[in-house]
């Protein structure tokens, strides 16, 4: 709470300012807003699933910290064979259609992630739902950074990119702290 209202009292002065440190300018873009709320969602969604996977695979599948690190590398992995893919889809179908697809399919992921049972085995209940957020995550990372940019001047661009660094931060702080809260 107490940040949410240090966030608007620097909003209410930065609005007023006559060279604030983030002009509203560079948020006014509807593609520039799109991209950031899905860069916090996107934050939020893989820094608390990882916090819960890894946690699972330790508690319940008994597996030590290494192999868990290990157990995550599918998701590198198959993002790193998807990646050079993404661009030619973006060109096809256009980075809007993307980030809602690759979105839709995190949260499947996601979804094959919170069906594992608590006596679970990793390739059956856990390695789908990885393989899955592995696509999603280079779509996800090229569409918002395309969304981001998109439109702004050359002046803007490393601000524009910034705020949707934060964005996404602060999403998986957000993450992180729901799981926690709830756990």
């Amino acid at each position: 709470g107490g940040a949410a209202l240090a966030g608007a009292l620097a909003w209410a002065r930065e609005r007023r300012a006559a060279d604030p440190l983030l002009p509203v300018r560079v948020l006014r873009s509807p593609s520039a807003a799109a991209a950031n709320l899905a860069g916090f969602l996107h934050g939020a969604m893989m820094l608390g699933s990882c916090l819960l996977v890894t946690a699972y695979m330790q508690g319940a599948l008994g597996l030590s910290a290494i192999e868990a690190g290990a157990g995550l590398l599918a998701v590198r992995a198959t993002s790193a064979v998807w990646a050079p893919l993404g661009a030619r889809l973006v060109v096809v179908a256009g980075a809007l259609a993307v980030l809602a697809g690759a979105m839709a399919a995190m949260a499947g992921g996601l979804a094959l992630l919170a069906a594992a049972p608590a006596d679970g085995a990793y390739v059956v209940d856990l390695l789908p739902g990885l393989l899955v957020l592995g696509l999603a995550i280079p779509l996800v990372f090229l569409a918002v950074n395309l969304l981001a940019l998109e439109g702004a001047p050359p002046a803007d661009a490393g601000l524009a990119s910034g705020v949707l660094n934060t964005s996404q931060w602060v999403g998986g702080a957000a993450g992180v702290a729901a799981v926690a809260a709830a756990g």
